[in-house]
């Protein structure tokens, strides 16, 4: 997973993202948007789970299917031998030029074949119960796993519908929304690193006393220290984290700053906490990131997106979806999140409950 090793410079707001701020965005529809994203990560987490069940039906039929062979093969053996045995009348045993022995040997075999032909047809019977509910229970994940895809369907269309208020109502001029994005993305479409994108964002305000201010009316904001209130912190995606802070990285091997995530593609990445969006947009060698700037110096990056569903300067609530996560190969997605305060990065646990 890619790994942010730039020191990010704390940033604040620019000359431009001061006056481009978002307008207040109704809280049903916020709402709304926490609901819809959490609904859609649940059908998704249960669709990992029913996809992972059809793969344990599918090798345990495949089991089935060669103890059945198996057992086949071994109830002709002995039934062959039984009626070579039953054909042999015990009179005609006893008056042939055999041993003792080999009478008293054969009569044992005799006996010895009608309980293991019956274990054998028990074990048949079980084995056929088994594969025949397996069968069923194939049939009930699949028919439950079309129906959660058509759910998402429906969902997913409800959630980009809910995008557009929120664009709408966060940024009435659509036009100066248009241009302010694409200066951004100027800047980071030329920016080797995160590090040297963050340097000229802060070049693009070089007015010191500017900065401060806007800083300061950050810290100040109604709205977001309304929002910051009723924070539930949680991470950007669910999932299984592979790589926690402060282990090493498996790709890079140096030590990771932050956490690296596998999830599944078509999850709602969420904020971790409320704040403002400082950039949304792709960085080279990055690919999408997002970063979001909360209250008392705190910052959240998030990359690995493949879609992004916020702008620049957008106040987002916590859990308030951001991006969506798709796949590009069969492999699960990995997405990266990095807390950091006054510039350093943290241990996400600082704020968040993480379990891996």
């Amino acid at each position: 997973m890619i790994r942010l090793t730039a020191f990010i410079l704390l940033i604040t707001l620019s000359a431009t993202s001061l006056a481009f701020a978002s307008e207040p965005v109704n809280a049903d529809l916020r709402q709304s948007l926490i609901e819809i994203a959490e609904n859609i990560n649940a059908s998704e987490a249960r669709l990992a789970k029913i996809t992972k069940l059809k793969k344990e039906i599918g090798l345990r039929q495949k089991q089935l299917e060669q103890k059945l062979k198996n057992n086949k093969e071994t109830q002709a053996r002995t039934f062959e031998a039984a009626s070579r045995l039953y054909r042999r009348p015990l009179e005609f045993i006893l008056f042939q030029p055999t041993s003792p022995r080999q009478i008293i040997q054969t009569s044992i075999l005799i006996e010895a074949s009608i309980p293991s032909i019956v274990n054998q047809q028990r074990d048949l019977v079980e084995a056929v119960e088994e594969y025949s509910n397996s069968i069923a229970s194939l049939s009930k994940a699949e028919k439950e796993a079309r129906r959660l895809n058509e759910e998402l369907k429906n969902r997913h269309a409800k959630l980009d519908h809910l995008l557009k208020s929120r664009f709408n109502e966060a940024f009435p001029d659509s036009a100066e929304a248009g241009s302010y994005r694409k200066d951004f993305q100027r800047l980071a479409h030329h920016a080797r690193s995160l590090r040297e994108f963050v340097e000229k964002i802060d070049v693009s305000s070089e007015d010191v006393e500017l900065r401060n201010t806007a800083e300061k009316l950050l810290e100040s904001s109604v709205d977001l220290k309304e929002l910051s209130r009723k924070d539930d912190p949680r991470l950007p995606v669910s999932g299984i984290i592979r790589t926690n802070y402060g282990e090493t990285d498996p790709e890079s091997l140096s030590t990771s700053r932050g956490l690296t995530i596998e999830t599944r593609s078509g999850s709602i990445a969420i904020a971790p906490l409320s704040g403002y969006v400082k950039f949304a947009g792709t960085l080279r060698r990055l690919g999408s990131v997002i970063i979001l700037e909360h209250l008392d110096g705190y910052h959240s990056i998030v990359t690995g997106l493949g879609r992004i569903d916020v702008v620049n300067g957008q106040l987002i609530s916590a859990g308030e979806p951001i991006g969506l996560i798709q796949g590009v190969s069969s492999s699960n997605p990995l997405v990266y999140y990095e807390l950091r305060f006054n510039g350093q990065p943290v241990d996400p646990a600082v704020k968040i409950a993480t379990s891996s």
